[in-house]
């Protein structure tokens, strides 16, 4: 887990109060540092996840400018490999399993996010975006694998085979 070192956390929350809340949680936990950068609507979210490197986004569904799962879909449209927990104030089961469907990897209602749930969301949610990386990583290893394969039965002479492999090779990985 993501306990040895700084984790960088972009907070997109436009509630003062929850913002003050959320910091006080995590810094009751002595054993993590955090970076918390903050965005109070999705635009200057999105601007910073632009020009900086966050491991994981805690993120509010409702801002001034984006409201409920759209909000969810603009970063992951746009920034699909960062980690993502949607921290809401409502507690509704239909919404977090739509939202981890989504791509989220946690949804956590704020008034049960104390410290120690916060940073096992926090290291979960990264472990188990690494986790989605790789696998895609290897499916995609195992695309380039079955079309080589497929080439290589086709083949008629090795011209023809390395032109199909370097071409497998550009469109598949």
């Amino acid at each position: 887990m993501a306990t040895d070192k700084t984790i960088k956390i972009l907070l997109v929350e436009d509630n003062p109060g929850d913002v003050l809340l959320l910091k006080v949680s995590l810094k009751s936990i002595a054993s993590v540092q955090f970076k918390i950068s903050l965005a109070s609507t999705l635009s200057q979210a999105l601007n910073q996840l632009q020009s900086n490197h966050y491991d994981v986004v805690l993120l509010d569904l409702s801002l001034p400018d984006s409201s409920g799962m759209e909000t969810l879909e603009q970063i992951q449209q746009h920034y699909p490999n960062v980690a993502i927990i949607v921290l809401t104030g409502m507690s509704s089961e239909e919404l977090a399993a739509r939202a981890v469907r989504q791509g989220a990897q946690d949804y956590l209602v704020k008034s049960q996010a104390d410290g120690p749930l916060l940073i096992r969301a926090i290291n979960y949610a990264i472990e188990r975006k690494e986790y989605v990386k790789e696998l895609q990583k290897l499916n995609r290893c195992s695309k380039v694998l079955s079309a080589v394969n497929h080439a290589m039965v086709r083949a008629t002479d090795e011209q023809t085979f390395l032109k199909d492999i370097s071409q497998i090779i550009v469109e598949l990985g």
